[in-house]
């Protein structure tokens, strides 16, 4: 029911196994002992419901898993697994002030990993966990200012926090999220806001080598013109037609720029164990046609 997007139908019918289950361990039967896999699928069946409650739900789960916990139960207890989970519903959701939502659910993993140490190890939070917090600031589109203000605040806070913290480093997902949120929350008539903004965020992208399909595709939405063709310099064309500038492609880019998004990763290694193969066929057929 985790998986299966039936909505809230499905989120209940995950609740409803999930206290049956408790049902039978408090009866005797140690076999069905939910533990913190079974309370986090539980977690997924609300956040992937698409319900206005799937965000207050999520978070009653997590706090149910930590008053178990701190009753005794240690196999349930909450992990970045579960936190990420439930702050992935508050970016669904249409609270106005869910960036701060989310932001706050990131400092307490933050602050339950310093103080426990080994001990809340499972709570670390990691390069997913800020990129969910910029989902929630990218999707906080309502006619207010000040609320689109303090999501872009909270946006560039989460992602310069990222890039000095030692919880990871951002990837292509966590760029093009950040771009979204430039493209959603900045006006479109104040370019130069978004120059400053999103051209250093693109350049350090590049640097890191996470120019990946989600990162072009929104530099487009959230980079004026003039800074997208600056930016990608003579990879950009205009169609001699109607002077439009035409889709850049990610086989565009250099491959520097674009080298350790995973997908491209797992295409080199790919492309490598193909020449290994063809270069050891090759020596082999010239070793057989030398012994004949």
């Amino acid at each position: 029911y985790a998986k299966t997007k039936q909505g809230t139908p499905g989120a209940r019918k995950a609740e409803e196994i999930l206290e049956k289950m408790e049902r039978m361990y408090h009866e005797g039967d140690e076999s069905v002992k939910p533990n913190v896999n079974t309370y986090n699928s539980v977690l997924s069946a609300w956040a992937n419901s698409d319900t206005k409650c799937a965000h207050w739900k999520s978070q009653a789960v997590l706090n149910k898993m930590w008053n178990l916990y701190e009753a005794g139960n240690e196999d349930v207890k909450p992990d970045s697994h579960a936190y990420n989970t439930v702050i992935t519903a508050v970016s669904k959701s249409h609270l106005e002030d869910k960036a701060q939502l989310a932001l706050r659910l990131l400092r307490k993993m933050d602050i339950l990993y310093r103080r426990g140490g080994r001990n809340n190890k499972d709570v670390r939070p990691n390069e997913i966990t800020y990129t969910c917090v910029l989902n929630s600031c990218a999707f906080s589109m309502v006619d207010d200012h000040n609320v689109r203000r303090k999501a872009l605040d909270t946006a560039i806070f989460t992602l310069e926090e990222l890039m000095d913290s030692p919880y990871g480093k951002p990837n292509h997902v966590t760029y093009g999220m950040f771009l979204a949120c430039c493209a959603n929350l900045i006006p479109s008539d104040d370019e130069n806001r978004r120059i400053t903004v999103v051209e250093p965020v693109f350049l350090q992208c590049c640097k890191d080598g996470q120019v990946g399909e989600i990162v072009l595709n929104q530099l487009r939405l959230a980079a004026p013109d003039n800074l997208y063709e600056k930016l990608l310099g003579n990879v950009v064309q205009r169609s001699t037609r109607n002077g439009r500038i035409r889709r850049v492609r990610v086989e565009d880019l250099p491959s520097e720029w674009r080298c350790n998004v995973r997908n491209e990763r797992w295409k080199n290694r790919n492309n490598n164990r193909r020449r290994k193969v063809r270069h050891e066929s090759r020596s082999r057929k010239k070793e057989y046609n030398r012994n004949r």
